[in-house]
């Protein structure tokens, strides 16, 4: 991937995650994801999703549902944290 990076001229700190999360369509796409995580948790029976599918941390809420995206350890350097008294937060390094 760098060396793709390389070729189109994009910088020597190019990130393909980076580079996919500003399409046009990615906002829709996580939009889409979470909304379907959301129908699953509750089919499931739960209360919060946490995920890293897109790269990106975040946190949305879907009617009753949380759904945190823990990011990624590379990019962004984020993980979901939880305290002891049982709130998440995203970390980040």
């Amino acid at each position: 991937m760098r060396l793709f990076g390389r070729l189109l001229k994009l910088g020597r700190r190019w990130s393909f995650s980076t580079w996919l999360m500003n399409l046009p369509d990615t906002s829709a796409a996580i939009a889409r994801f979470n909304a379907a995580a959301a129908r699953e948790a509750l089919k499931q029976g739960c209360q919060v999703v946490i995920c890293g599918h897109t790269h990106e941390p975040g946190w949305d809420v879907r009617g009753e549902i949380e759904i945190w995206n823990c990011g990624d350890w590379i990019g962004n350097c984020t993980a979901v944290g939880e305290t002891q008294d049982g709130k998440l937060h995203i970390l980040k390094g």
